[in-house]
């Protein structure tokens, strides 16, 4: 079964609470990333699996770089139909719904394993979320549960013994 190892993030300082047990218990707020290859984009970009996105999506600031027609096809709502917002951490976004025409490829630096799918479908966010404008870091492209990405893949969860740290595969 391949098996690709997400980079896992970890805020600098984790929350603790009290167990009536007694002992403290820490939260863990992991972050699984990897690297996206998209098509027509030279440099990879950095991706966060979000299982709580439904699809996945790209700020403008990712999306303004593919070439419609060759790397994407937008598909039309349907007659009548008005689109909900899309919402993330404090960012609300109207966005299109596209499939691209080139696979995407998500893999680590660490791992010869990559995952490649193709026809995927994507939220073009119109816009860019409010922190990408105070931040040095570029965008992320978040991968989400359906459009083709995560479909028959598994993401394994575990702990590191020596750290105590989350860490994250994807399995397929």
């Amino acid at each position: 079964m391949p098996t690709l190892p997400l980079s896992t993030y970890h805020p600098p300082t984790l929350p603790r609470v009290d167990d009536p047990g007694g002992a403290p218990l820490v939260i863990q707020l992991p972050q699984f990333r990897c690297l996206a290859q998209l098509p027509g984009v030279f440099l990879p970009r950095d991706a966060v699996i979000d299982t709580g996105s439904p699809l996945t999506w790209m700020p403008e600031a990712i999306w303004n770089r593919l070439s419609a027609g060759t790397d994407y096809e937008v598909l039309p709502w349907s007659s009548g139909f008005v689109p909900p917002l899309g919402r993330t951490a404090g960012w609300n976004f109207t966005f299109r719904i596209a499939r691209l025409l080139q696979p995407i490829r998500l893999f680590t630096l660490t791992s010869p394993v990559e995952l490649v799918r193709d026809r995927v479908i994507i939220q073009l966010a119109n816009g860019n979320p409010p922190g990408s404008s105070r931040s040095n870091a570029p965008p992320r492209v978040v991968i989400g549960l359906w459009g083709g990405v995560l479909e028959d893949t598994a993401l394994r969860i575990s702990t590191d013994a020596a750290t105590g740290h989350v860490t994250g595969a994807l399995e397929w």
